[in-house]
């Protein structure tokens, strides 16, 4: 409340107002108006809200009719509303009421207060503030892959390079959900097709015929590209098994071979 309804405080920084700038044609009016209706506010009103009758309202301003009253009265922190039910009143709202019209003593004191009485109020403001920010992001329609506009067809054209690339085709819909919500450049698509190159080879991709290869929204989700990837070490036992097999079928062969010829050397020796 300002002050017990007394007055109405004009702040320095009328001085630095677009609204109130003095360049322009009949500001002073303006500035008037703008008093005048702002002790009538902090008379009759409630946090810079108060209903008023159009008569009354256009007898203080000095305007004839509605649309002289917002040609007069056009500044950024105060609203006019016709009244739903009784179209015979206007809400006038002045906007940061609290802020620049209450007891600046008694503001101070309840700031301290509010502080004195939660030590983490900041540390809990910001935690709020990620929480509707991360509310927010997941509410926010992602961008349609079918909205016909260029960029949404850049955008489609290197999902597709993506999901070709990538091992595991496994949940199409979220990898495109996670992909137009990166929205990634092609710089950084450059770098997402060679890091899926290199996981490939890699021995936590290859182990157990790709079952630890993840789902391509969570690769995309937790930024992989970004993670470290081990090159797979050879399998040096499957190549001596192969070796082994190789040198078996030789020995059979070569075997084989002195059996057939010594079968020759005794018919000849027959005959």
């Amino acid at each position: 409340m300002a002050d017990q309804k007394r007055w109405f405080k004009v702040w320095t920084s009328i001085l630095s107002d677009d609204d109130f700038d003095p360049s322009i044609p009949g500001v002073l009016s303006s500035v008037g108006r703008f008093v005048l209706l702002g002790a009538y506010l902090a008379l009759h009103g409630s946090n810079g809200i108060c209903d008023i009758r159009k008569e009354k309202l256009f007898t203080m301003l000095q305007v004839k009719n509605i649309d002289e009253l917002h040609a007069e009265i056009s500044l950024k922190n105060v609203q006019f509303e016709e009244g739903k039910s009784d179209n015979s009143k206007f809400t006038v709202i002045m906007k940061n009421w609290r802020k620049y019209q209450m007891d600046s003593t008694g503001y101070e004191r309840l700031k301290k207060h509010r502080k004195q009485k939660n030590d983490n109020g900041t540390r809990e403001e910001k935690i709020r503030e990620e929480k509707i920010k991360i509310r927010e992001e997941k509410n926010k329609p992602p961008l349609s892959p079918l909205s016909g506009d260029g960029k949404s067809d850049v955008l489609l054209e290197r999902f597709n390079l993506f999901w070709e690339k990538y091992p595991k085709k496994k949940s199409k819909g979220d990898a495109l959900k996670a992909w137009l919500k990166l929205n990634p450049s092609e710089q950084l698509l450059e770098t997402i097709i060679s890091t899926i190159g290199r996981a490939k080879t890699s021995k936590e991709w290859q182990k157990d015929e790709g079952q630890y290869v993840p789902y391509p929204a969570s690769w995309l989700n937790a930024i992989g590209w970004e993670d470290e990837y081990i090159p797979a070490q050879p399998d040096v036992s499957k190549n001596v098994q192969r070796i082994n097999e190789v040198l078996a079928e030789m020995e059979e062969l070569d075997a084989k071979g002195r059996s057939e010829q010594d079968c020759l050397e005794i018919s000849s020796a027959i005959s």
